[in-house]
């Protein structure tokens, strides 16, 4: 095999971060990952896009390696397994003569590579902490894997013609996450009717006029097609790890593929709206919308959404599950969310806990009015509150979707403190004024006969908007 550091090949160089069961974190190559899976605890990510597209990209090794699960799965991921990548590994190259991974050298577009990134700013766009120069700046062989990773899931539309992936707007993504690696693997490793071949075979840009679309087709089909430049294999500070010593690259050529949206494609992990007659994926919330900055996150809507698509039934109804997504303005990176959601395992009925929840959420952005000293602040407000209220609640899911309605009475006690703390914050002193604004603060707690009506007849709207 040539020099590592003249090919890159994935298999083995040290860029995919893992966490170990024994707290140690350590790059490894493909090979090591998949078979030390069951001693990983989890992707070891800073940014939940890549946890995402890592994740997904494992699990389509394992459909091209094996196909469809067998009936019982090992503790332990079989090291013959992995003979077909051992078998095939130049495809697993990053750089040098002959295939590359996820890239074509038809194209001819050049750009920058920390395109790859979309949290690195590029040409005009300063409003950042790290200031780049275009075609000066390096980027890593690991950071450029995880760049190409990130094309089917997070590839946005713009400019020039410029498609977005598969998925269309970078959707929610939720994936159910077990104990170790391999346990994650496995629980995301589902039967499918066509596996069909991945990029890393040959480059998929144009999706394939077959339904279901394969399910490799629709884990790896390109948004871009990309050709990274020579790497300089001196070493360099790349500029979003830090790492000095990995090739770095300066310079690729990008371009957008042909627009690949299907309606034959439905992706095991994304979060769709179960109401609408077309397959509308969740997104997540721009933090920046209306130009202003909320921190908030809608727990209570992403759970409902993910409980109405059926999502959390069967073997998954016990698992954790972990929500990634990056939110966008069109073509503008705006941010990256995660979650972390689990099952109510307490509760019979999905369709109750739903229309509960939605109930719930009504509620919560309500809270906002009678802090009525300005829609900026009631906002600011609400954002600071409001995560830490959905962590308490969020604890205790299960018992607040049972039929007994004390569950709400206690849940709703736990807005009170943090109500109480932003009366005396924005009303402070004992004049009558302050003394009507922190009773009409208090008062936000929802009313329990509000809750049950709504979810025990959905449709007197009228009764439910009323309070």
């Amino acid at each position: 095999m040539a020099d590592q550091h003249e090919t890159f090949n994935l298999l083995y160089a040290p860029w995919l971060p893992a966490l170990y069961h024994d707290g140690s974190v350590l790059r490894t190559g493909i090979l090591d990952a998949l078979k030390d899976a069951h001693r990983i605890r989890q992707i070891a990510t800073s940014n939940p896009m890549d946890r995402v597209a890592l994740l997904r990209f494992l699990l389509a090794l394992l459909y091209w390696c094996r196909g469809n699960p067998p009936d019982s799965l090992p503790e332990a991921l079989p090291t013959s397994w992995l003979d077909k990548l051992r078998e095939n590994e130049a495809l697993f190259n990053l750089f040098g003569e002959g295939p590359r991974f996820y890239q074509t050298a038809e194209v001819d577009r050049p750009r920058p590579a920390t395109d790859l990134i979309q949290e690195v700013p590029t040409a005009n766009n300063f409003a950042h902490f790290a200031h780049v120069q275009d075609h000066q700046t390096p980027l890593c062989a690991a950071c450029c894997t995880m760049g190409l990773l990130r094309l089917p899931l997070f590839s946005t539309s713009g400019l020039g013609g410029v498609r977005a992936g598969i998925n269309g707007t970078p959707p929610i993504y939720l994936i159910p996450v077990s104990s170790s690696l391999w346990q994650t693997l496995c629980t995301n490793w589902t039967p499918s009717e066509q596996i069909g071949h991945p990029s890393w075979v040959t480059a998929l840009y144009e999706i394939p006029d077959e339904d279901p679309v394969p399910v490799l087709t629709g884990l790896t089909a390109l948004s871009r097609l990309v050709w990274l430049h020579v790497a300089n294999t001196g070493g360099g500070i790349c500029i979003r790890c830090g790492r000095v010593d990995l090739p770095v690259v300066t310079a690729c050529e990008l371009a957008g593929a042909p627009d690949q949206k299907t309606d034959a494609w439905r992706d095991p992990h994304v979060v769709y709206d179960p109401s609408g007659p077309t397959r509308k994926a969740a997104t997540a919330p721009n933090p920046m919308d209306a130009g202003k900055f909320a921190t908030d996150r809608p727990w209570a809507r992403l759970c409902a959404s993910a409980l109405a698509s059926g999502r959390f039934t069967g073997e998954r109804r016990d698992c954790e599950h972990y929500a990634g997504a990056f939110a966008t303005n069109q073509a503008a990176a705006v941010d990256a969310w995660e979650w972390t959601l689990r099952a109510p395992a307490e509760v019979d009925s999905i369709e109750r806990a739903h229309k509960v929840l939605i109930e719930w959420s009504r509620h919560a952005r309500e809270l906002a009015r009678p802090l009525a000293r300005g829609k900026c602040l009631a906002s600011a407000a609400v954002s600071l509150v409001r995560p830490h209220v959905e962590r308490v609640v969020s604890q205790h899911a299960g018992e607040l979707l049972k039929p007994d309605p004390v569950a709400w009475s206690r849940a709703c006690d736990e807005y009170r403190p943090f109500m109480d703390a932003i009366a005396r914050s924005l009303a402070p002193g004992v004049t009558a004024a302050a003394t009507r604004r922190r009773r009409q603060i208090g008062a936000t707690k929802p009313r329990i006969r509000d809750l049950e009506a709504s979810v025990s007849d959905p449709k007197d709207e009228d009764h439910a908007n009323s309070h």
